[in-house]
């Protein structure tokens, strides 16, 4: 996911364009839109070898909880039409830092960056 975040940067005018194409958002707005996605690819990626591990309080006496994170397995994600990239990097992120498969429907309203990413 780190490369995820670099090539986003990397092609961030091009991501942009197309945006605010689809969307007809200025062009500033989606830059700062795809340097929010960069970072949010970059956040989870952070915590993508992190195992958890906390204790968590139990309201039974005598145990303990302890938090896991583990994959659930496929998720299936539907993002709007509006931020359609950066709502589809707050659920594809994420997903992936647990380990998940994921099947994305972008909006057919606002389809262009999400397929050219994903």
């Amino acid at each position: 996911m780190f490369k995820i975040a670099e090539l986003i940067r990397r092609d961030l005018d091009e991501l942009a364009k197309l945006e605010s194409l689809d969307t007809g958002k200025t062009l500033e707005e989606s830059k700062a839109d795809m340097d929010d996605i960069a970072n949010v690819f970059q956040y989870y990626a952070g915590l993508a070898d992190k195992d958890g591990g906390e204790i968590i309080a139990s309201p039974i006496p005598n145990s303990k909880s302890e938090l896991v994170r583990e994959p659930v397995g496929v998720c299936g994600q539907i993002t709007p039409w509006n931020y359609p990239l950066l709502q589809a990097s707050w659920k594809i992120a994420p997903a992936l830092a647990a380990g998940n498969t994921i099947v994305l429907k972008p909006s057919e309203i606002t389809p262009l960056t999400t397929i050219k990413n994903f």
